[in-house]
């Protein structure tokens, strides 16, 4: 009789404790669904959607520097069913017609095939419709690529910069300031963006200098010229143009000041150094080459060139023509 009851008290327990241990679980499902934990719609907050470089500006406000998102579009050659069928599919999102489509994808050497890399965001919509539709999601993939452009080409090339393909500045303006045009790394659920900066330089001015220096390299052998042109009020730098167009065999100091006011040059060539004096005219000889300073009321004109028989002709040029704007 006692072995009973000891029996009966150990199946109540353990009842007892498992009907503990239900409203626990119970309880612990109750609190998850009232704070949203086990909602569905619930979304992860990536780092961000997207990563986008700072605009880098002229003094105008026109731009040298921006972030622009496009699509890349990949496609399996393995998975495609009627490849004439296929481009015509695809063709209107690549501003091709289909042939030239399909031909592209008959040569492929690759099943990999990365068909475009510049659809845009105004496309992009249609485009996913269109695989989804045609049920085309082991066909073709879409991937979003943040590109940097520069809408003056080479013009203040040297200033601006470029960046490398882990997004970091390299030169210029872009390596100087890579801290700040450079995105931050937090929690959002949004794009983030970099610090927008304005440059001191002026991109029309910048224009015109280029086409000076390249008229003067037509016709000059001896290779490096450089010529700037600073602000007289204020010593903003306004252009700096090289020959050639390219080179980044620059002081970044020079360059560095090119976003400051109040720039003062100080510019070291061989063991002579240069400074701006406010004189109508000076020439330097350097150990490759001379430099020209020209000053007037608007203009500080700095014309180097490693072919002395053209760096003072360069400077007054550049005064005569800057006069008329």
């Amino acid at each position: 009789m006692k072995k009973k009851k000891i029996k009966q008290s150990g199946f109540y327990i353990l009842l007892i404790s498992f009907l503990l241990f239900v409203l626990i679980i119970l309880r612990l499902i109750y609190l998850f669904y009232s704070s949203g934990m086990l909602n569905t719609n619930y979304k992860d907050i990536d780092i961000a959607t997207a990563y986008y470089r700072g605009t880098i500006y002229d003094r105008n406000n026109q731009i040298l520097a921006l972030d622009t998102s496009s699509y890349e579009m990949t496609i399996d050659k393995r998975r495609i069913t009627g490849i004439s069928s296929f481009s015509s599919l695809i063709s209107p999102f690549l501003n091709m017609d289909a042939l030239e489509v399909e031909n592209m994808i008959r040569k492929a050497e690759s099943d990999e095939i990365v068909i475009s890399t510049s659809i845009t965001e105004n496309n992009i919509d249609q485009a996913k419709r269109m695989i989804e539709e045609n049920r085309l999601s082991s066909v073709v993939s879409l991937e979003k690529r943040i590109n940097r452009n520069y809408p003056s080409k080479t013009h203040l090339m040297a200033v601006i910069g470029r960046i490398n393909e882990k997004r970091n500045g390299l030169y210029g303006a872009e390596k100087i300031f890579d801290e700040r045009l450079s995105a931050p790394l937090i929690l959002s659920d949004e794009a983030v963006h970099g610090e927008d900066i304005t440059l001191s330089v002026d991109l029309n001015i910048s224009y015109l200098t280029d086409l000076i220096v390249e008229s003067y390299s037509s016709i000059s052998n001896k290779g490096y010229i450089m010529l700037a042109v600073l602000s007289s009020s204020d010593n903003d730098m306004l252009s700096l143009s090289l020959s050639p167009s390219t080179s980044t065999s620059y002081d970044e100091q020079i360059i560095e000041n090119a976003v400051s006011p109040s720039f003062e040059l100080d510019y070291e060539k061989g063991k002579n150094r240069c400074e701006i004096q406010n004189s109508t005219s000076r020439i330097l000889s350097l150990e490759n080459g001379d430099v020209c300073y020209l000053y007037d009321k608007d203009y500080t004109i700095i014309a180097y060139s490693q072919d002395r028989s053209i760096v003072s002709a360069l400077a007054s040029d550049t005064q005569a023509i800057l006069s008329q704007i």
